[in-house]
């Protein structure tokens, strides 16, 4: 390309690799697709299989409100605002059923693919591996349980997997493990479109799970150990880390003390008991493998199935009238929820 615009012809043997390069491209490009759409037929099917469950009607139920008392009736839950707000401006554009809100989760599940492509091939230097763990990622059972469901979990494994991308971009190495901003930099600007993807991803996976913040602090724990040597680039580091903490400040300084009384709260009328190890293994292995709701008899550590099931219903039934708008139903509606839900 640049050859052309200044007027040079590219030589004969350079244009060959070029054409060698886009034919080796084209097949896995061809799978890569292929897996995207598997993955969107995996997470489309059988939306309207059930009602909207306890949780989902949960989410129904804060996107019928408006954004500022959004953000006021999220300080004192367990969950950040941005992916009911999200959802919010989906149910005002697509509609409120059971199938359109789940089809927001849909498009973050698929959308979760080829980013998880793109990771893969930055941290594992492969494309071949890169393709099998998009593949992998397309028809893994708990990832399209949670790209079916109307919950934050697809937006922030979405999110994950983008930072996991800009993270290894802005960790790429130049001479001996000094810091390079490398891919995709702006030859007019200068400026690193990776590092400024890295912190708007980590403050929006922050707004939208709490849990969010262990993905950054595992890649500083990396850093520590790859830049241990390396004080300016891990200053840089460091820096990027302060700038996303900063964009976040204001919720935590908002919501901190809300959720500290609900969280206390809570822990005393749950009283759930912790699994032990061998339960906690098998149940994780369980849902990574079969999907959630598949761990072995004996290893639920909660009520029977059925009993769950009845409460499923009851959280359809609860959705149905958030999404009618039924504000004199919504308010014992959200009690019940705030003390059963998660």
């Amino acid at each position: 390309m640049e050859a052309a615009v200044d007027g040079e012809i590219p030589h004969p043997a350079q244009a060959a690799r070029a054409s060698i390069a886009r034919q080796r491209h084209a097949p896995l490009a061809a799978v890569l697709l292929a897996g995207v759409t598997l993955a969107l037929a995996l997470r489309a099917a059988r939306l309207d299989f059930q009602p909207l469950w306890w949780d989902e009607g949960y989410s129904a139920w804060f996107a019928t409100h408006s954004l500022p008392e959004m953000a006021r009736l999220t300080a004192e839950d367990i969950h950040p605002p941005l992916y009911y707000a999200l959802l919010h401006l989906w149910a005002q554009a697509f509609g409120p059923g059971p199938v359109s809100l789940r089809m927001l989760s849909v498009v973050f599940g698929v959308l979760a693919v080829p980013v998880v492509y793109m990771a893969a091939r930055r941290i594992l230097s492969s494309q071949r591996a890169a393709l099998i763990a998009a593949l992998l990622f397309a028809i893994n059972p708990l990832h399209i349980y949670y790209s079916q469901e109307v919950r934050m979990y697809g937006l922030v494994a979405l999110l994950s997997a983008g930072i996991l991308w800009a993270a290894w971009e802005v960790l790429s190495e130049q001479d001996a493990g000094v810091l390079r901003l490398r891919s995709l930099r702006s030859p007019r600007s200068g400026r690193s479109f990776a590092a400024v993807a890295y912190v708007a991803l980590v403050t929006l996976a922050l707004y939208t799970q709490y849990y969010a913040v262990f993905l950054p602090i595992g890649l500083t724990l990396y850093a520590l150990w790859r830049w241990r040597r390396e004080a300016r680039a891990l200053a840089r580091w460091f820096a990027l880390q302060g700038i996303a903490a900063l964009l976040y400040l204001p919720w935590v300084i908002y919501a901190a003390p809300r959720l500290t009384l609900y969280v206390s709260q809570k822990v005393v009328e749950d009283a759930d008991r912790p699994l032990g190890l061998i339960a906690y293994l098998a149940r994780h292995l369980s849902a990574y493998t079969v999907g959630p709701g598949a761990a072995p008899v004996g290893l639920h550590g909660g009520p029977p199935r059925r009993a769950a099931h009845a409460m499923v219903a009851a959280g359809g039934d609860a959705a149905h009238s958030a999404r009618r708008g039924v504000d004199s139903h919504l308010a014992p509606t959200a009690a019940r929820a705030r003390r059963g839900g998660g």
